[in-house]
């Protein structure tokens, strides 16, 4: 089970299933440490190692299941703005909802209590709404894409997360790098923002067109109001899609100890990440990790491989080595 949840290749029904019987057998297993005859002695070290897990999986366990009775608010969607691939869509709650701090973000679902709960970054909002940009990437978001009207009623979950640029005047400068929907947690915190004389934070929103680029008016609208704020957009569609020559430029005239908020893809992170590191910046990298199943695949391959080829090509000249001395 544990290799149907690593696989993304597994259908997502099968892996939900998988996902949830993990648990009860689990419990079966810590029950077994304790209460069942076994060839470890009390005890003795690998006892107490099973013990140890036993107990801190039996505590997670308990978790995951008061998670599932929190109380999720019952909320209407109160405007939808279709835009290609996605929707910009707004929900109104009847009593005020608890606050949420810019780049968090809230579990999702329809109405009734037992429905799948999806998780999506929040766009934006006050005490009383809840907004949210959701691109069309599977079987729950094609249907909410294509199917979602005002007045349509739905639950919304508390807001997680420790995504959080800073917003306030006494930052240091930053450097957000959105690609696609990954404008959500810096739209919030837009949102939020007042104009200032603190320090820069530069954005690039990187989209495939503005027909497919969900906000992209609000986000020009906020480049607008805020002084303190660099706004550069690069569309596909225009041949402006972002190269290391390209960020390299961008990042040269910024501070050594920028901070980096990026939301996007993963070949957007490794190339931040690069660029980083040839212009030896010192500041610190924060990077929206948003994957609802958190498995395995075959873009993933180059990672996992990587130290194994690495530690291969490092042994095969120690041989080499070796030879030529003894000869």
């Amino acid at each position: 089970m544990t290799l149907v949840a690593m696989l993304r290749m597994i259908p997502y029904h099968i892996w939900k299933a998988s996902h949830t019987l993990m648990g009860p057998l689990f419990l079966l297993s810590a029950f077994h440490t304790f209460f069942v005859a076994s060839p470890l002695a009390v005890g003795a070290a690998p006892w107490a190692l099973m013990a140890g897990v036993s107990i801190v999986g039996v505590i997670a366990w308990c978790q995951t299941l008061l998670r599932k009775l929190v109380p999720a608010r019952l909320v209407e969607v109160e405007r939808v703005i279709p835009f290609d691939g996605g929707v910009d869509v707004t929900f109104r709650s009847k009593k005020p909802m608890p606050k949420f701090q810019p780049g968090q973000f809230a579990m999702l679902s329809h109405k009734s209590l037992r429905a799948e709960a999806h998780p999506f970054t929040i766009a934006g909002g006050d005490e009383m709404t809840r907004r949210f940009v959701i691109r069309a990437a599977g079987d729950w978001t094609n249907n909410f894409v294509s199917t979602v009207k005002i007045g349509d009623q739905f639950r919304i979950g508390r807001a997680v997360g420790r995504f959080l640029p800073q917003i306030d005047s006494q930052r240091k400068e930053q450097f957000w790098v959105a690609g696609g929907v990954g404008i959500t947690p810096f739209l919030s915190a837009l949102e939020r923002m007042q104009p200032d004389v603190g320090a820069r934070v530069t954005l690039i929103f990187g989209i495939r067109s503005r027909d497919a680029a969900g906000a992209i008016q609000d986000v020009e609208r906020h480049a607008k109001r805020l002084p303190q704020l660099n706004l550069i957009v690069l569309a596909d569609d225009r041949n402006e899609a972002l190269t290391l020559p390209r960020l390299s430029q961008i990042i040269r005239d910024m501070s050594e100890d920028t901070q980096v908020y990026l939301c996007g893809p993963q070949g957007l992170k490794n190339m931040i990440g690069r660029a980083w590191s040839m212009a030896n910046m010192s500041g610190r990298i924060y990077s929206e990790h948003f994957d609802f199943r958190g498995a395995y695949g075959m873009e993933h391959l180059n990672y996992i491989l990587r130290p194994i080829l690495d530690a291969v090509r490092n042994i095969k000249p120690m041989f080499t080595g070796s030879v030529v001395a003894s000869s």
